[in-house]
């Protein structure tokens, strides 16, 4: 599913996400896409290697069929250890695509907008331009140079929006 690359001796695959043949770095079972820093995995059910697939939330990006998979589930699970321990952070959320399963949070005491996984969104509701939110943070491995929100709490819904739950449910706010 991917070929090795002779100048840096690194396996490189088409990420899914950016469509771009780049080279990727293991991670726990998994690979990280070197450009659009997402982990990555081949799926099981339909043979692509799909960024946010199969990762966590079991779920495939490209298929949307759920993969057993609990050797990949413990691929991101490391960072949340890492940021249990570390401060609580507020903010809101800019953006966030269930499909694609990650979004961003801007940080209410400023700074650079932070990724969120949707494996590191806590409660029943999908997270929608708007809310405000807590989390903690932890690095992006391999390198662990970019940061991303982990136990990610929305604590006050956009108010006027609708939102849905994870089992699909639509509610106003």
């Amino acid at each position: 599913c991917a070929v090795l690359c002779v100048l840096c001796v690194l396996c490189c695959a088409v990420c899914a996400v950016c469509a771009v043949l780049c080279c990727v770095c293991c991670v726990c079972c998994a690979v990280l896409c070197v450009l659009c820093v997402l982990c990555c995995a081949v799926c099981a059910v339909c043979a692509v290697l799909c960024c946010v697939c199969c990762v966590c939330c079991a779920v495939c990006a490209w298929c949307q069929r759920s993969v057993p998979s609990p050797e990949l589930s413990l691929c991101l699970s490391c960072s949340t250890v890492r940021a249990s321990e570390g401060p609580v952070y507020r903010g809101v959320c800019k953006c966030f695509c269930r499909s694609k399963g990650h979004g961003f949070i801007t940080p209410a005491d400023g700074g650079p907008d932070i990724f969120v996984h949707i494996s590191d969104i806590e409660g029943e509701y999908v997270p929608t331009a708007g809310d405000e939110v807590t989390y903690k943070m932890c690095t992006i491995p391999p390198k662990n140079e970019k940061l991303q929100a982990v136990e990610v709490v929305i604590t006050h819904l956009a108010p006027g929006t609708k939102h849905e739950t994870w089992s699909g449910h639509v509610i106003s706010s």
